[in-house]
């Protein structure tokens, strides 16, 4: 009789121990597939950036903006570069 108990209390733990094997398998599984989503998703957005900056470039393209800096900023660039 103490043998069978014995024999039941390692049955027992054993059954729990592959239950959190399971767990933490399933736990795994969803971490990967999140990153898969959170990877797609990356894709999706850097697809969307180029086709969008494609655009932009297609209705502006040739016409270059220069960025016009005040008198003070220009005195100030040239001053720092002095020293």
């Amino acid at each position: 009789n103490r043998y069978f108990q014995h024999f039941i209390l390692h049955l027992f733990e054993y059954f729990n121990y592959i239950c959190n094997m399971d767990e933490f398998q399933k736990v795994d599984r969803d971490i990967d597939s999140e990153k898969q989503k959170t990877q797609l998703k990356k894709e999706k957005f850097i697809k969307d950036i180029k086709s969008g900056l494609g655009n932009h470039i297609k209705y502006n393209g040739g016409k270059v903006n220069k960025v016009k800096k005040s008198k003070f900023n220009r005195f100030w660039e040239r001053l720092m570069n002095m020293f």
